[in-house]
């Protein structure tokens, strides 16, 4: 029987990749404050055995995001979550941004009527 925490790791929507699945959970753990800039991750070989999967998916998902500035290798000392704007940003659902743009649509009918 696979452990059902390797399958949600692997994701269960086709064309997804674990090394994908990894990298969404240490983002959303980015944006939601539970990994603050300058924090460090654990060793690749904890990220290993949290994750059911081999440690060069482990370094696939931690490459992805560094690639997005989210974090920062620092050779012989470990991986960390950036301290760039990258890092810090905010996700916003598609319900806020359809208000936002509605707000912003409303302000500029408001101006083209003066």
């Amino acid at each position: 029987m696979i452990h059902r925490g390797i399958l949600e790791a692997m994701g269960t929507s086709a064309g997804r990749a674990p090394f994908e699945a990894i990298a969404d959970e240490i983002r959303d753990e980015i944006r939601r404050g539970t990994l603050k800039p300058d924090d460090k991750l654990p060793p690749h070989r904890e990220l290993v055995a949290k994750h059911g999967v081999a440690v060069g998916t482990i370094q696939r998902a931690l490459r992805l995001l560094q690639d997005e500035g989210l974090l920062v290798s620092r050779p012989t000392i470990g991986v960390f979550v950036s301290n760039t704007p990258a890092a810090r940003q905010e996700s916003i659902t598609i319900e806020q941004l359809a208000e936002e743009l509605a707000d912003l649509k409303r302000r500029i009918e408001q101006l083209e009527r003066h």
